[in-house]
């Protein structure tokens, strides 16, 4: 007896059905543009390394308007990434201390308040 398996067809859009799985490929999306950029910051932390001529130049290199373009996407993309973990995280990472869970409200608006403050932090040492 031959049988032929069932093969569910699923189309290439069944992402946009829901808005879990909306944000879930938004998260997905915005890792290469984190990684790349991690590596941008990586290769300056190198040039920095071999001398102010190279750590210039790769300066100057960032200030081309692809490299803006791709810095402020990659900014938006890890802040929706960040801010859609903080969303996450009572259930990634519930606390409980003796029998009491700490409410779900209160864990995100803690994560939310480091957050900005860290954000705000960076803010004033960038700030030129």
């Amino acid at each position: 007896m031959n049988r032929k398996p069932y093969i569910r067809k699923i189309p290439t859009t069944w992402w946009l059905q829901n808005g879990s799985y909306r944000a879930y490929m938004l998260r997905e999306f915005s890792s290469p543009f984190i990684a790349i950029y991690t590596g941008v910051l990586l290769v300056g932390v190198i040039r920095l390394y071999q001398g102010p001529e190279a750590y210039d130049a790769w300066l100057t290199a960032l200030q081309s308007p692809l490299s803006i373009g791709f810095s402020v996407i990659a900014l938006a993309l890890a802040l929706c990434h960040s801010l859609s973990w903080l969303k996450l995280l009572p259930q990634v990472m519930p606390i409980q201390f003796g029998e009491t869970k700490v409410p779900q409200a209160v864990l995100v608006g803690i994560h939310y308040a480091v957050f900005i403050t860290v954000l705000i932090i960076a803010i004033v040492v960038i700030k030129p």
